[in-house]
C-alpha cells in the first residue's frame, strides 16, 4: 500500500515541526522549532498563523483558546484568529502542560551542559489569564503527569525517582516509592490503572513491576488488550495487561507510537523510526505485530491521534493527516475484486481510457 498516498490532508508548517496536536473537533494544530503554529480546522482549512518566541513542546486546548509551552514561555492564543492573550515567562524551558480543573499545570526545567543533567525544575499553576497562583521546586524533572481526583501526580527522573503527588492548592500531598527505583522516562493510562516507563528498562505500577527491561522505556501507549512499549535500542513490544510479550518489532531508534483505528478488522499501531536524517513510518497489527504498510519520511518530530485522524510533523515542515473514514475507504477500492463481471469491467477499462 501506498501509505502517503492515502494522506486526508498534507500541509506545510515552513519550518520544522516539533508538535502537532488533533483539536476535539478534529481540526489540526502544529507548532515548529522556531515558535511558528498553524491551524487547519476538520476540513483542512487553514484558519490562522501565529508567530511565538521558540519551540513548540507542548498544547493544550481549552474551549476558546490554545495554550502551548514555546522555549522559556507559556503562551495563549485565541482559538478563533491566531491572537496572542498572553505570554508568561517561566524560569527555565517550558516542558509540558496538564488541565488541573479549570486551571493550567505546567512543568519547567533547567539543564547544566557541565552536569549533563537537570539540576532544578518546577511546577507552575496559572489561571486562564496567565496569572502564576502558585509554583513548586523541586531538584527533579518531572517526565509524566497526570491529573487523578483533583491531585497532579507526577513520575520524577534523579535523585529521587518515584512519584510527586501535588494538590490543587500546591501543597506536597505525597511521595511514593515505585516498586523498581530507577528514574521515570514516560507513562500511560491503561485499563487496570497508571504504568511508569523507567530508564532501566522495567514498567511498573504503583504498586508492582510488570516488565523487567534492559533498555530504557521511552514511549508507552494504550492499547485494546494491554500496552505497547518502545526502549532506547529500537524494540518496540506489545505486552498484555500482566507485562506478558506477544511480539516485538525491532528497528533503528523509535520517536514517536501511537495507536489507531482498525486495519481490516485489526487494531493498528503506527511507529515511527529515523535513521541519520531520515524517518520511517510503519503501520503493524497490534495483535500480531505484522507488518501492515510503511513509508518513507523526513524524521518525524510528533504523532498525535484520535479515533478518527492521526497526524504526524516533520523535519521538513510537513504535516501529514490521515482520516479514518477516507483510509477505509481507500483500502476497500485497492482490495483486488474477485469474479468480476466481463462486461462491467469492460466498460471500466474503456472509461480509464478515456482519461488519459
Amino acid at each position: 500500500m501506498d501509505l502517503l498516498g492515502h494522506t486526508w490532508m498534507q500541509r506545510q508548517l515552513g519550518q520544522s515541526v516539533s508538535c502537532v496536536h488533533i483539536t476535539s473537533e478534529n481540526g489540526i494544530i502544529a507548532g515548529g522549532w522556531d515558535g511558528h503554529i498553524a491551524f487547519w480546522d476538520k476540513e483542512g482549512g487553514q484558519q490562522w498563523q501565529a508567530a511565538t518566541s521558540s519551540r513548540i513542546s507542548a498544547i493544550l486546548e481549552y474551549p476558546k483558546m490554545f495554550v502551548v509551552t514555546s522555549g522559556l514561555e507559556v503562551v495563549a492564543i485565541t482559538k478563533s484568529n491566531g491572537e496572542i492573550m498572553w505570554t508568561t515567562p517561566l524560569e527555565g524551558s517550558a516542558d509540558g502542560l496538564l488541565q488541573f480543573e479549570a486551571f493550567i499545570l505546567a512543568t519547567s526545567s533547567a539543564y547544566d551542559i557541565e552536569h549533563n543533567d537537570f539540576i532544578e525544575s518546577a511546577l507552575w499553576r496559572l489561571d486562564v489569564e496567565g496569572n502564576i497562583r502558585w509554583v513548586h521546586r523541586l531538584d527533579e524533572r518531572p517526565w509524566y503527569g497526570f491529573i487523578d481526583t483533583n491531585v497532579a501526580h507526577f513520575g520524577l527522573g534523579r535523585p529521587r525517582c518515584g512519584m510527586l503527588s501535588i494538590g490543587d492548592d500546591g501543597v506536597v500531598q505525597a511521595h511514593s516509592k515505585l516498586p523498581h527505583d530507577s528514574p521515570v522516562m514516560c507513562g500511560a493510562s491503561i485499563q487496570t490503572g497508571q504504568i511508569f516507563g523507567l530508564a532501566s528498562g522495567h514498567i511498573v505500577s504503583k504498586d508492582s513491576v510488570l516488565v523487567k527491561g534492559h533498555s530504557g522505556v521511552e514511549f508507552l501507549s494504550v492499547a485494546s488488550d494491554g500496552f505497547i512499549a518502545g526502549h532506547e535500542n529500537g524494540d518496540c513490544t506489545k505486552f498484555d495487561e500482566n507485562g506478558n510479550s506477544k511480539w516485538i518489532n525491532r528497528g533503528e531508534a523509535l520517536t514517536g507510537i501511537t495507536s489507531a483505528w482498525e486495519w481490516t478488522n485489526h487494531p493498528s499501531i503506527w511507529i515511527s523510526r529515523k535513521r541519520l536524517d531520515e524517518g520511517k513510518l510503519t503501520v503493524l497489527n497490534a495483535e500480531t505485530g505484522v507488518p501492515l504498510a510503511e513509508a518513507s519520511t523526513a524524521r518525524i518530530h510528533s504523532m498525535a491521534s484520535t479515533s478518527e485522524r492521526l497526524c504526524v510533523g516533520l523535519e521538513d515542515g510537513q504535516v501529514l493527516v490521515w482520516d479514518r473514514e477516507m483510509f477505509e475507504r481507500r483500502q476497500h477500492q485497492d482490495a483486488p475484486q474477485q469474479d468480476l463481471d466481463p462486461e462491467k469491467e469492460a466498460m471500466r477499462a474503456r472509461l480509464r481510457a478515456l482519461r488519459r
